[in-house]
């Protein structure tokens, strides 16, 4: 049996994992009583970001064998107890590092050529302005230069940015850096302070303070633009608002927050000069779909070709 907690497009389920037994329900990943109850039999648990699986809940699948999460970053899995069980682990890093990477071009743009507001004002008044920035010229900065930052540096490097990236995980002669022809910023610190554009690609360390505070907001050229499509926790947000209203960040744009949703009076939610979506940047068809082949299709091989293990005794 294999458990779905989350968001799957249904006929992906129905066509990776046949002709296997499984259940789906996206209520699940808010109900931990209800899953925990689903998973008494199952072989397989297919989550997303919000389903938190932990030393607990693999605990009340004595048959577990295997945990699929469709995405890349695994901050919501304890790797560690899974590990420690025998239980497999498969994702899917870089399968929506082309859908990331066209949100982050496309809300440069949008912000570049005030696109939200010009298109707002048009159906009211016919207005012409060079108020618009072009991008060529100006100066990225990514913050992780894994699948998705690699992703952007490309594309980015086709409208003419000059693409700048810390990662500190990766050594001076590894290959992405000539592949993308990004510079190389040893220092955090000095990489902020050319940041006409920054873009944060790393993922989040549980328990770890925003990488990005109020001291290195404040490192930030005035007007920055901020764009986050990793994870909500790298962000110190009340920094973060404190400096759009000094003008030091110029525009936030968030697709993830440290709260999913955040709550109606969020003042970063309502702000003017911050575009914020629900958690969508890797979201395509074309993602979904790869995710689901890779994820779904693992686990169900996975199943299939590993026998099942005997079950504990409580």
């Amino acid at each position: 049996m294999v458990v779905v907690s989350e968001w799957c497009p249904p006929h992906l389920l129905a066509q990776h994992l046949d002709p296997l037994p499984y259940r789906y329900n996206p209520a699940w990943a808010e109900d931990p009583a209800g899953l925990a109850a689903a998973l008494a039999d199952a072989e397989a648990l297919v989550v997303r970001n919000r389903t938190r699986v932990t030393a607990a809940l693999a605990d009340r699948a004595p048959a577990l064998r295997v945990v699929g999460r469709l995405g890349s970053g695994m901050d919501n899995l304890d790797v560690d107890a899974l590990t420690r069980r025998g239980i497999a682990i498969i994702a899917a890093p870089g399968a929506n590092a082309a859908a990331v990477a066209e949100y982050v071009l496309a809300a440069m743009l949008a912000v570049s050529r005030e696109l939200v507001p010009t298109l707002a004002a048009t159906r009211t008044q016919w207005e012409r302005h060079a108020r618009a920035r072009e991008l060529a010229g100006q100066a990225l900065v990514l913050i992780g230069l894994g699948h998705v930052g690699r992703a952007v540096a490309v594309r980015a490097a086709a409208l003419g940015l000059d693409v700048l990236a810390h990662d500190p995980r990766l050594a001076q002669g590894h290959p992405a850096w000539r592949a993308t022809g990004a510079r190389s910023m040893s220092r955090l610190e000095d990489a902020l302070a050319q940041a006409q554009w920054l873009s944060l690609h790393l993922p989040a360390v549980p328990g770890q303070p925003p990488l990005l505070d109020a001291r290195r907001i404040g490192l930030l050229p005035r007007g920055a633009h901020v764009i986050n499509t990793a994870r909500g926790s790298l962000i110190d947000e009340g920094a973060l608002l404190a400096a759009l209203e000094s003008g030091q960040v110029s525009s936030a744009t968030l697709d993830v927050r440290q709260a999913e949703p955040p709550p109606p009076d969020d003042p970063l939610r309502s702000h003017p000069r911050v575009h914020s979506t629900p958690h969508i940047a890797g979201l395509t068809q074309e993602s979904q779909a790869r995710i689901a082949a890779h994820v779904l299709g693992g686990a169900k091989a996975f199943l299939q070709s590993h026998p099942p293990r005997p079950t504990r005794s409580t």
